[in-house]
């Protein structure tokens, strides 16, 4: 059970004291479909609400309509004290025409919050470690240590429930010509 979402998201606070939740999307089509580009943006707004990791796609609390943003919702509690007020602008997204799932952008959304918040202390996260160009197979170029490289196939077990070194990674693809009972 895998998926793919690699985007870049930059948070700001809305202008002049408003209240409430806006999410930019100026990229095209090509860059990401209006479903996936949706599941980001709930994703963020379900970490503000403080809905849990596992309720982003499982048992998933209402999100507040615009109406409701602009009148006020509170932070999630373990943030601090205040009302909502962000803009999200997606400034970069790449798609796998296979793996880029609405429920995989959701939760890279609402991980994209956390680690926003967290600043520092997100540094180094495991999950992380894919490589940039993994959507472009076997051209990635390899974690930069040998330790990285555990925690990469440590990261593909725990996600996606594969066994896979890096070395197999990095095999081209099989192609029909040569497989048994092909011509």
């Amino acid at each position: 059970m895998g998926g793919f979402a690699v985007f870049t998201v930059d948070f700001e606070p809305l202008p002049d004291g408003r209240l409430g939740f806006e999410f930019v999307n100026p990229l095209g089509p090509d860059d990401i479909d209006a479903e996936c580009a949706q599941a980001v943006s709930d994703g963020i707004l379900l970490w503000l609400i403080g809905a849990g990791p596992r309720n982003v796609n499982f048992d998933r609390p209402p999100l507040p309509t615009a109406k409701e943003l602009a009148a006020g919702v509170s932070v999630r509690p373990d943030a601090g004290p205040g009302l909502i007020a962000l803009r999200a602008i997606l400034r970069h997204s790449r798609l796998n025409p296979i793996d880029s799932l609405p429920w995989t952008h959701a939760r890279a959304g609402w991980r994209a919050a956390d680690k926003t918040w967290r600043g520092v202390e997100a540094a180094g996260d495991p999950m992380d470690l894919a490589p940039y160009n993994c959507g472009r197979p076997h051209k990635a170029a390899p974690p930069s240590s040998p330790a990285r490289i555990v925690e990469y196939e440590v990261f593909l077990e725990r996600e996606h429930g594969v066994h896979v070194s890096w070395e197999d990674f990095q095999a081209p693809l099989p192609t029909a010509r040569g497989l048994p009972g092909t011509a």
